[in-house]
């Protein structure tokens, strides 16, 4: 019998496979957290543990910088197809949405703190 299911059939975008990274990078992080703590308990010291742990929480948090600014950029959401008859515009309004809004919260945090700066 074949089963024929949205999910098996779902495109996997590339910030998927960052974001599997990302996991992978946590995960690693953690264990060597673990290991140093270990040595930290049993030893004294982390013996070199450390490093690996540093070297990925630094991973972690540099591609969890990279894939929330990449999904908040509308990265994997907006992908421009030549078949599709209006993406440059949907891209182009998109953009310009995006943008606005990140001017609208800027102008009013600085119009918030001029408030509270003439109390």
């Amino acid at each position: 019998m074949h089963c024929s299911t949205p999910l098996l059939n779902a495109q996997v975008h590339s910030i998927h496979h960052l974001m599997t990274l990302l996991v992978v990078f946590k995960m690693l992080s953690l264990f060597f957290e673990g290991v140093m703590w270990f040595n930290i308990k049993s030893h004294g010291s982390p013996v070199g543990w450390n490093v690996l742990y540093y070297i990925f929480a630094f991973l972690k948090g540099t591609f969890l910088f990279v894939v929330v600014l990449l999904v908040g950029t509308g990265w994997s959401l907006l992908k421009v197809r030549a078949w599709v008859p209006f993406a440059q515009r949907a891209m182009k309004c998109f953009c310009f949405a995006f943008w606005l809004s990140g001017f609208l919260l800027l102008h009013a945090h600085a119009s918030a703190s001029a408030l509270r700066s003439r109390s």
